[in-house]
């Protein structure tokens, strides 16, 4: 599950297209719009690289103080832009406010949360599920795990938080399961 930003008003905003979660989906319709991408900045950094080739303007407003120096020359030589810290969105007529650390504001047509996802993996591993780091299960190109008849989908298995994987993955498991099955006859 996404981690929302900080923005009290979120579900009108994503409804006028100023808050957006998928830039895979939809980075087309951002194309040229000022974009800000909010976020963790190690987190931020895959996403605000990738709306650059949509924008000239994109500006990550990093969520927290924590900066490396090969991100912030990938960014520089991306003429991504690195906003002070984040401090509070306020949705503004047409678009969203960052209030930031130093005291500015910067208005934002379009503002993409980059903020992470809760992995709801905590049974799967409590049963002896590999997992990396950050819970996500390891499987195989069948959606196996390392335990006997578990299979991971989805959000449990990626960053990449679209229907589409899950239905994928769901699909390549659901098959294997039932290929597994002994077979019983009419």
């Amino acid at each position: 599950m996404d981690k929302q930003t900080r923005l009290a008003e979120w579900v009108d905003a994503v409804r006028r297209g100023e808050l957006r979660y998928c830039s895979i989906c939809d980075a087309f319709e951002a194309i040229g719009r000022k974009i800000a991408v909010v976020g963790p900045f190690g987190h931020a950094i895959g996403k605000a690289l990738f709306m650059r080739v949509y924008s000239a303007e994109v500006i990550l407003v990093p969520a927290d103080d924590v900066r490396d120096e090969a991100g912030v020359q990938q960014l520089a030589d991306a003429a991504v832009q690195v906003a002070p810290c984040l401090v509070a969105l306020q949705r503004k007529e047409g678009g969203i406010e960052a209030v930031l650390a130093d005291g500015t504001r910067e208005r934002f047509d379009i503002v993409y949360p980059a903020m992470g996802a809760d992995v709801r993996s905590e049974l799967a591993v409590q049963l002896g599920a590999s997992h990396t780091s950050d819970g996500f299960l390891k499987v195989d190109d069948k959606q196996r795990s390392n335990v006997d008849h578990l299979y991971g989908i989805g959000d449990v298995v990626t960053d990449l938080h679209q229907i589409s994987v899950a239905f994928g993955h769901a699909a390549v498991a659901a098959c294997h399961a039932h290929h597994s099955l002994p077979m019983r006859y009419a």
